[in-house]
């Protein structure tokens, strides 16, 4: 004869256990994370953020740039309004200049970054404080986009000959 266990063994926790661990949770989260708005270490990852779709949208051109079948310096039609400029390597190097710069200064550096940074919130750059990043150029011809985030300086680079990006 088989008969029914009296005891009643736990395989869990309970929807109840389950809600208050939840709660306990959303509530020690709601508290720590506007602490961290002002971190410098969120400003990094801010930087590191703007670097990716600044380096996203320098691929995506260049690969529109092989697309079209291009070969040395021309419009990249297609991407974004139709007047990025590549050098002769594929890589933008300006927009909206009436032809392809043959050396690139300050001012091509912030056409090209507000050119390629498509998107409606994306940080605007300028050769003077205006904008969020302040282009300029190094002595090897490399753009350099500058600004203090979270209290920090950071710069992120670009070779418009590799199409290297790269953040400090």
């Amino acid at each position: 004869m088989l008969y029914a266990s009296a005891t009643r063994r736990s395989h869990g926790f309970s929807l109840l256990e389950v809600s208050l661990l939840l709660i306990i949770i959303a509530v020690m989260a709601s508290t720590k994370l506007p602490r961290m708005g002002g971190s410098r270490q969120n400003g990094a990852v801010t930087v590191a953020a703007i670097a990716g779709e600044f380096d996203s949208a320098v691929r995506l051109a260049r690969a529109q740039w092989f697309s079209n079948g291009h070969q040395g310096a021309a419009k990249i039609e297609g991407f974004a309004d139709g007047e990025v400029w590549s050098g002769q390597r594929g890589w933008p190097i300006s927009h909206r200049t009436a032809q392809a710069p043959s050396q690139v200064d300050a001012r091509h550096c912030a056409k090209l970054w507000n050119g390629v940074m498509q998107s409606a919130d994306a940080p605007r750059a300028s050769v003077d404080k205006r904008g969020q990043w302040q282009a300029f150029v190094d002595s090897n011809g490399t753009c350099k986009y500058a600004a203090e985030i979270a209290d920090m300086p950071h710069t992120i680079s670009y070779n418009s000959r590799s199409g290297v990006v790269n953040y400090l």
